[in-house]
């Protein structure tokens, strides 16, 4: 039997090791209120993910073979703004105080987006974190 939680009363929970958060929606962000993986905090900015499946090509009749599938968002919040990261050139957007140091760590570490966003963000993250607190703001 799945577990369903009521999303206003929970706000946050830890399953095998992740930490979500029940993020909600505002005039300013890109997502709808729900359930976010917390990806990597510690400093300045936070990194998310927001997964969710799909049916791809969704057809009432045939309801017993449809196909999932998987549809994640990256997202980092920096002060109280959420930012959708969709690959390298938004990531630099946000990170733009830095975006010269998170160039060079990018180009250092060649960094794919396309091959694994999700250990790519939490690098970057872990990276500009680390020098944000070293430096200052």
């Amino acid at each position: 039997m799945p577990i369903q939680l009521f999303g206003p009363k929970v706000d946050e929970f830890i399953i095998m090791g992740h930490h979500f958060l029940r993020l909600e929606e505002d005039s300013l962000s890109h997502f709808k209120t729900g359930f976010f993986d917390l990806l990597q905090d510690g400093g300045k900015v936070k990194a998310f993910i927001k997964r969710r499946k799909e049916i791809k090509n969704p057809d009432i009749m045939s309801k017993v073979e449809q196909e999932y599938v998987l549809k994640d968002e990256w997202y980092i919040k920096s002060g109280h703004n959420y930012f959708e990261i969709k690959g390298k050139r938004s990531l630099l957007k946000v990170l733009s105080d830095r975006k010269n140091e998170v160039k060079e760590f990018l180009k250092t570490n060649k960094a794919r987006f396309r091959n694994d966003h999700e250990r790519q963000l939490i690098e970057v993250v872990l990276y500009y974190n680390s020098i944000v607190n070293n430096k200052g703001s």
